[in-house]
């Protein structure tokens, strides 16, 4: 198990560090909030590798469930979603900024659930 997370850490930190910001706008607020959220989906998994690995919990998402095991589609699959929400919120930002601020905090919001119930995982263990 040491090995994996040695190989899952890595991995992790070359995509963290090389998480490419695809921010159409020229506010750097919302650019940086952008990245903030992209950083989230990251905390998000690193948090639920520590808990199935650590905790001896399972997934709880039926759709990430099914790939949860394969660390490397998992990390590229974060990419993508990465990718996706930039790309997403910037082109709302363009044509609605007031509504592409709504976009990005929902992310928070949806993170924000997804964190309290790792730390009750934990606090429960």
């Amino acid at each position: 198990m040491r090995k994996m997370n040695k190989i899952f850490i890595s991995l992790a930190i070359i995509l963290f560090l090389s998480s490419p910001l695809f921010s159409k706008t020229q506010n750097i607020i919302f650019s940086l909030a952008q990245q903030g959220a992209c950083y989230t989906i990251d905390l998000d998994t690193f948090l639920t590798y520590d808990a199935i690995w650590n905790y001896d919990c399972q997934e709880k998402n039926p759709i990430v469930r099914q790939y949860i095991d394969n660390i490397y589609l998992t990390l590229a699959i974060n990419e993508v979603v990465k990718y996706v929400i930039t790309w997403g919120t910037s082109e709302i930002y363009k044509h609605n900024k007031i509504l592409g601020w709504v976009a990005i905090i929902s992310v928070y919001a949806i993170q924000t659930f997804a964190f309290y119930h790792h730390y009750e995982v934990r606090r429960s263990k």
